[in-house]
């Protein structure tokens, strides 16, 4: 539909909304970057306008069993990391916001995280695995950690934070480690659990979800010291963190904001456990039991509003005080 008139500026009101057809099963996320909303699908991007949900260009993985493993984005430009099971061929792409390529690495990368004008990859380029530091505008290697990290990183504070294997012990699999950003040199390492979801971090605190046994996980983020894990209201299966608290969805279809320093409970209410929630302005947004969207007040969890607007799939994410998510067939604009 076309935007909304200049007069509908409700919260949770609809702004636009675009029939978004593609070859993907569903949509997995929605990355925000500047006047450009991304929507990554299983093997395919696309990008629409912020203003208006109009399709400006597509990225398509082509090949047997080619997938989407990661995208990240920033106001000028968007990057894909593809992978394949088939025919062995992989690689980071580089766009502008326009579509047009900025550069292409031959990188075998699972995560992807842009911050500060480098980008972030857990891969391997050449045989070599390792985090990697590339420029981000032109693709240049700064440095290399190396490590079989297998996570999407997080970036906070001149520290970036992956998980990885590879720090010398014969009975711990999985790590999580801090480097810095400046010199690629390691800080600290810990023992966690494995997950391939992404790596949360902010001023305080860094987190992880492990996929093994849906319980979260809370470190320290100068120290490296582990704060606390839980598996609370039947495990944990996605989260978000921002401001000190955790954003949790739990396989009982409750979302718990959570103290990232002390586990403790600040608040509990029902969600929908297929999306992640965002946090932005002192309001989280996260999928409603009836699979539309509600935005609650950040510090006690009582509804501002709720949208119905449809059989949300992926999202949400905030963007200049809008509100993004999508369904399998079509992308939502909100008012935040």
């Amino acid at each position: 539909t076309p935007p909304a008139a200049a007069g509908a500026a409700d919260p949770g009101s609809v702004i636009w909304s675009q029939p978004v057809s593609s070859p993907s099963a569903a949509w997995l996320r929605v990355i925000p970057g500047g006047g450009v909303v991304y929507l990554q699908g299983e093997t395919e991007l696309v990008a629409l306008r912020a203003r208006d949900g109009k399709q400006l260009w597509t990225f398509t993985a082509h090949g047997d069993s080619r997938v989407i493993a990661s995208v990240t984005a920033t106001p000028a430009s968007v990057y894909v990391s593809v992978i394949t099971s088939s025919d062995g061929q992989y690689g980071v792409h580089a766009f502008g916001s326009a579509g047009n390529e900025l550069f292409t690495l031959p990188m075998l990368a699972e995560g992807l995280a842009v911050a500060d004008g480098r980008l972030y990859a857990c891969g391997e380029l050449g045989s070599q695995p390792g985090l990697y530091a590339l420029d981000a505008g032109r693709g240049r290697e700064i440095w290399t950690f190396t490590a079989a990290v297998i996570s999407t990183p997080a970036v906070s504070r001149g520290v970036v934070y992956a998980l990885g294997s590879g720090a010398g012990s014969a009975t711990q699999a999985t790590w999580l480690y801090a480097v810095a950003v400046a010199t690629g040199r390691q800080l600290w390492s810990r023992p966690a659990d494995w997950s391939d979801r992404p790596v949360l971090a902010d001023r305080d605190s860094v987190c992880v979800v492990s996929q093994l046994s849906d319980t979260l996980w809370a470190w320290d983020a100068r120290t490296g010291k582990l704060a606390w894990t839980t598996d609370t209201d039947g495990g944990i299966v996605a989260a978000s963190l921002s401001g000190g608290v955790v954003y949790a969805i739990t396989e009982n279809g409750h979302l718990l904001a959570l103290d990232a320093a002390s586990r403790g409970h600040l608040w509990r209410q029902p969600a929908s456990t297929f999306i992640t929630p965002a946090v932005a302005g002192g309001v989280v947004y996260a999928g409603s039991s009836d699979y539309g969207l509600v935005a609650r007040r950040a510090s006690d969890g009582s509804e501002l509003w709720r949208s119905s607007a449809g059989n949300l799939t992926a999202g949400p994410a905030v963007a200049d005080g809008v509100v993004y998510a999508a369904g399998s067939d079509s992308v939502y604009a909100l008012r935040a």
